[in-house]
């Protein structure tokens, strides 16, 4: 007859300390906070610098104006990016002007 379940869960809990663990858990999350705080660092990309490939989403705001969800052509989901009606036209605006 084998070992039963309650005695292989000790006999690893001899081999493997909890110490070890919770060090891995611990440099885990360390990792995941490095990772967070990148992302939430990381700019938006310049306007002037980008094309934008699809508008997402509009949405009105409680000041009464409206906002649109925008991705850019090149750039991640993360950096989708809600602009108001005049930032889009301002978007637009230097679009049109710039050389082709």
């Amino acid at each position: 007859m084998g070992l039963t379940n309650a005695e292989r869960q000790r006999r690893w809990r001899k081999r493997h300390p909890a110490e070890s663990l919770r060090h891995l858990h611990e440099l885990r999350d360390e990792q995941e906070r490095i990772r967070c705080k990148n992302i939430w660092r990381s700019d938006p990309p310049p306007l002037a610098e980008v094309e934008i490939e699809r508008i997402l989403r509009k949405r009105r705001t409680s000041d009464g104006n409206t906002e649109t969800l925008v991705s850019f052509r090149g750039w991640a989901n993360s950096f989708n990016r809600w602009l108001t009606d005049s930032e889009l036209q301002q978007y637009h605006a230097k679009r049109s002007s710039a050389p082709k």
